[in-house]
């Protein structure tokens, strides 16, 4: 997944999370679409392998509190080493 991919995926799902976590009256946890979406970058981004996964240009902050929100924990502790080893052997 090239740079610009990933960056723009983290954003979308970035705002997301932000309007969720802003908005009490966002219905966006209950639309099936928005559910779907994050189950299936979830298990994209834990099939491919670290190393095939550019870094982004911008890791926003509450992108793992998005995922927490959709996934279990074993999940999400994978996917968080993931992103941090994708961060680590390009800083």
């Amino acid at each position: 997944m090239n740079q610009f991919g990933v960056t723009l995926l983290y954003m979308i799902l970035s705002e997301g999370e932000r309007m969720q976590s802003s908005d009490p009256n966002c219905q966006l946890m209950d639309d099936n679409r928005w559910t779907e979406l994050v189950f299936s970058v979830t298990r994209e981004l834990l099939k491919v392998p670290s190393s095939l996964l550019s870094p982004p240009l911008f890791t926003p902050s509450n992108l793992l509190n998005l995922f927490s929100r959709y996934t279990d924990r074993q999940r999400l502790t994978l996917l968080q080493d993931k992103i941090q080893s994708v961060l680590l052997t390009t800083g």
